[in-house]
């Protein structure tokens, strides 16, 4: 069943499995939450209430809202914190702490207002996302707790006063509430939202599913049109979804693209400028992750003090990324030529990384040394879909099975073991497909070798075009070096070397460029004397290649 109303409709629906209990009561919930967003200047203030009953022993202790999501200090933005009836104390030594003292268990209406300016918290992607237009904060950003209660309680949340024409949502629920749910405190995973957005809400296999675009994107209806779609396909295609309901959210960002899973919900902040392209294949990645690696994955190993993951990660992101473009391209929502130069990128991306080559030992001696950095986690990303994409060619020349097919046996034979499933038993099922996954997985994960794909992947249609890369190469370790404040790692006769950099030299400023041919500027100190060195990290040429369409150059 399909619901599709006005937004002024929508605000008044919830989210079936969700359905706010008859009342206004806040009696009914052990903790009470309602949220009054008012627009004020450039930005949205939240007006909330909180209702609980106080301990017995006249003392609660309250912990103002925290720094989840890479948030210090969040608590700063709270402002009007009060309560009639009680006093507030301050907790010495803890900023993010107060103590309510109160008669014996009496019933609390604490008051406050998250009041934050939208400029804290540009560039980072999980941080609250706030405008005069629309709001969303994650987890604990926006909520006052009680830490000590450590037992299951219910919980009441709800909006009120909304401005007109907004939607107001929650992983907890759609539209003004009251949602009512139960948990432990410090489990409570909820995020709110809320402005103009464009949403829907319909059903796949009997769950209720849920939509939210903010309308400063470029056709967001078509967006929602699409990520209906995609959560359509991937249920059905791949067992349905396991919790009760879903809701998928997209909120601007500006000069970013990211997304991370919450309970029951995942939310994508991405620039307002992003391509239609862009935006419809990181829903269709971060939703297969429903499947791969939350309903299925290979069970992960510790080696030494740290968990394994990166060495897992083809499979658990690189898949999921092939299996998006996969699903959009056979949906007919992306065209031919924007599948490919999705693989183009990785191709690009592959022979411009440092760890283009770095075997597994390689990768976890970085990660023991406290040196794994982004361009080691992104060597999966790209490895992953190339990898893929070969296992598909040759299925494809077999003729029987595609590379979906694949996947949807190891959800299945997975889910039935609890969710994850040895690495030995996951070879042994990509056998059975009639492929040599180990000697992949030694080639390319084991040994680091590149992935070059087959010059026919793409048929006739598309030709091999050799080409070639200069890659950037500071000629030191700039990640030691940053973290101590002096040059590490010349390597000698390389950029820094012969630019006179040397190892020792004390960091006064560290300027690095993304380009070989931009200046990086290098500030030093060295027997007391200032020193400036600039010049250009201009590595080695290496060679890789890109599809061309036949007849184009």
């Amino acid at each position: 069943m399909t619901h599709k109303t006005s937004l002024a409709a929508l605000s008044f629906l919830c989210i079936p499995s969700l359905s706010a209990q008859d009342s206004g009561s806040l009696a009914t919930a052990d903790a009470a939450y309602q949220v009054r967003p008012e627009v004020a200047g450039n930005r949205t203030v939240l007006r909330i209430r909180m209702d609980f009953a106080g301990d017995a022993d006249g003392t609660t202790r309250l912990q103002l809202p925290s720094g989840s999501y890479g948030t210090p200090e969040v608590w700063n933005s709270l402002r009007d914190l009060q309560a009639a009836g009680v006093e507030v104390r301050r907790v010495e030594g803890k900023s993010n702490l107060r103590d309510l003292v109160h008669e014996s268990g009496a019933a609390i209406s604490l008051s406050y207002a998250m009041d934050r300016s939208p400029e804290l918290d540009d560039g980072v992607a999980y941080r609250p996302a706030i405008s005069a237009s629309h709001f969303h904060y994650f987890e604990a950003q926006w909520r006052c707790r009680l830490p000590e209660r450590n037992w299951e309680q219910s919980y009441s949340l709800s909006f009120e006063a909304v401005p007109e024409g907004w939607t107001v949502f929650s992983n907890r629920g759609h539209g003004p509430g009251p949602y009512h749910f139960a948990a432990k405190d410090q489990d409570l995973n909820a995020f709110i939202a809320g402005g103009d957005y464009e949403s829907e809400l319909f059903d796949v296999g009997g769950k209720p599913m849920a939509v939210y675009v903010q309308r400063t994107f470029a056709e967001p209806e078509s967006i929602v049109a699409t990520a209906k779609d995609i959560l359509t396909r991937q249920g059905e295609r791949f067992g349905g979804f396991d919790d009760e309901y879903f809701v998928l959210s997209l909120s601007t960002r500006e000069g970013l693209q990211a997304g991370v899973a919450i309970d029951k919900a995942f939310v994508c902040l991405l620039d307002a400028e992003t391509s239609k392209v862009g935006v419809d294949v990181l829903i269709a990645h971060e939703v297969f992750h429903n499947w791969l690696p939350r309903t299925a994955a290979i069970h992960e190993w510790k080696y030494g003090e740290f968990m394994d993951h990166f060495r897992l990660d083809w499979l658990h992101e690189g898949f999921a990324e092939y299996m998006a473009r996969r699903m959009l391209l056979d949906a007919g929502r992306i065209e031919m030529d924007d599948y490919v130069e999705r693989f183009n990128r990785d191709l690009r991306e592959q022979a411009r990384n440092p760890q283009r080559r770095t075997s597994l030992t390689g990768m976890r001696k970085a990660a023991k040394d406290a040196l794994f950095l982004n361009s080691h986690e992104r060597s999966s990303y790209f490895r992953g879909p190339l990898i893929a994409l070969d296992w598909e060619r040759q299925l494809q020349e077999a003729g029987e099975y595609q590379l979906a097919d694949l996947v949807q046996a190891f959800i299945a034979r997975a889910s039935a073991a609890g969710g994850t499933i040895k690495e030995d038993e996951f070879f042994a099922l990509v056998e059975d497909f009639g492929i040599d996954g180990r000697a992949a997985y030694r080639r390319h994960i084991e040994y680091g070798d590149e992935v070059m794909p087959d010059a026919q992947v793409f048929g006739d249609a598309y030709r091999w075009e050799p080409l070639e890369i200069r890659l950037r190469d500071a000629g030191f370790d700039t990640f030691s070096s940053r973290r101590a404040d002096r040059v590490i790692g010349v390597v000698l006769d390389g950029p820094a070397h012969r630019a006179g950099l040397r190892d020792g030299m004390e960091i006064v400023e560290l300027q690095t460029v993304r380009s070989p041919d931009e200046e990086m500027r290098v500030k030093v100190r060295d027997g007391g004397l200032e020193r400036v060195f600039e010049y250009r990290p201009a590595g080695p040429v290496v060679g890789y290649g890109r599809f061309v369409p036949v007849g184009k150059d």
